[in-house]
């Protein structure tokens, strides 16, 4: 939003969480939402320099942008379109974008204008843009790769390319529990292949399990 010149602040941030989540116990408390936003914007500098491309989403607001600290020009980042392909073996271990409903290759922030196609130039040449660049991965027999889709591969990739495998990716294997000691997560408990295995965690456990909504 700085490179674009589109003004926010922590504090704003601060105020839209308070004003439209409050809160309501741990699951957001003030200490909580402080490092959702000091961390988030650590987190998408990690994800920059690990080689993911982002890119803005140009006019998706806030989901409650008139509440205080919102913001209608919106802070939403989504992964560039990815080809499939590129994850080779890998790529049907993700799975398909949000996108995919629509049976186009569409940036959300271009949804808009391909449901709208015909109601201004502009919605249409973004429309255009977006049939030209699905059409161009169907011809190649690609699937292009948007939304949260894009950032998962992107991702994966990104785990895929390390020379000495490490971590190792591990699929079919179901979470069961956290291990905590003296109230500090220290791993985690698995099944896989039939069998309950501890993982040790030297700097902590991550759950990536969905959204933060904004």
């Amino acid at each position: 939003m700085r490179r674009d010149g589109i003004p926010d602040s922590h504090e704003d941030g601060l105020a839209y969480l308070a004003d439209v989540v409050g809160d309501i116990g741990a699951a957001s408390s003030p200490a909580r939402r402080e490092v959702f936003l000091t961390s988030g914007s650590d987190m998408i500098t990690f994800l920059l320099r690990k080689g993911v491309r982002l890119v803005r989403c140009p006019g998706w607001s806030d989901y409650y942008p008139n509440h205080k600290g919102g913001n209608t020009a919106g802070r939403g980042v989504e992964g560039i379109p990815f080809d499939a392909a590129e994850l080779g073996s890998w790529s049907d271990k993700v799975q398909p974008s949000m996108a995919k409903n629509f049976g186009f290759a569409v940036l959300t922030n271009e949804l808009r204008s391909v449901q709208y196609f015909n109601r201004a130039p502009r919605a249409f040449a973004v429309a255009m843009h977006v049939f030209a660049r699905t059409m161009a991965a169907r011809i190649r027999r690609r699937e292009m790769l948007t939304n949260g889709a894009s950032l998962i591969a992107q991702m994966l990739k990104s785990l895929i390319g390390l020379a000495d495998g490490r971590p190792p990716l591990w699929t079919n294997t179901t979470m069961e529990d956290l291990i905590v000691e003296d109230g500090r997560v220290v791993g985690a408990r698995v099944k896989r292949d039939g069998a309950t295995l501890s993982i040790e965690a030297r700097r902590g456990v991550l759950l990536a399990a969905g959204g933060f909504g904004h």
